[in-house]
């Protein structure tokens, strides 16, 4: 008989032990959920990056920081933009000050041209990391990207780069050429004519 108590008073222990824990578990966790709920601002306005822009200068046009546009983008230092980019502008925040010295970089473009031995890019503003060269005959109707090589901006800066046409593309009368940022796996094209 005393032995049935003991047990039934250690199983009411237990039990209010595991019902407090879990409770403790539900309360600790909650504000952290509603943390991150609140942390990624919706959308408010869709935007195309255009020549010459910088976060900083496309929040102040949408009343909106800078960081909470690369917050929104789920963009990661050094905040790179991209000339044709779209972003989205999270709604108003009024909250905390500018974030990132990376700010008022501005926006990444590129060209491209036939060259004598094959073509050339000229990146402008381009983060200090690798990406990729590719290029696409432009004038078939399926796509399939070659790699060219690499272009880093940290080596040659805003400097005409060659590269070398790949047997697969020497016969192209077009080329799109992209540029894909390794990081971020951004990609970014332009068209080119060959030269007649």
């Amino acid at each position: 008989m005393i032995a049935k108590r003991t047990i039934k008073a250690w199983t009411t222990r237990l039990l209010m032990a595991c019902l407090a824990f879990s409770l403790l578990a539900v309360l600790l966790f909650q504000p952290a959920t509603a943390a991150s709920l609140n942390a990624t601002p919706r959308c408010g306005t869709p935007y195309t990056v255009k020549t010459g822009d910088t976060l900083a200068a496309i929040g102040k046009k949408f009343d909106v920081k800078s960081y909470t546009i690369a917050d929104g983008n789920k963009m990661v230092l050094p905040y790179t933009i991209y000339v044709g980019q779209k972003l989205c502008i999270p709604e108003k925040d009024k909250n905390g000050s500018l974030a990132g010295k990376y700010a008022n970089a501005l926006a990444a473009y590129f060209t491209a041209g036939f060259s004598p031995k094959g073509i050339y890019v000229q990146a402008y503003n381009y983060p200090k990391h690798p990406v990729w060269v590719k290029g696409d005959n432009a004038g078939d109707k399926v796509k399939k990207f070659v790699k060219m090589g690499k272009l880093n901006a940290k080596n040659t800066g805003n400097s005409r780069v060659n590269f070398t046409l790949p047997t697969e593309l020497k016969d192209a009368k077009s080329l799109t050429v992209c540029l894909k940022d390794i990081l971020s796996d951004y990609n970014q094209c332009v068209t080119i004519p060959k030269k007649k």
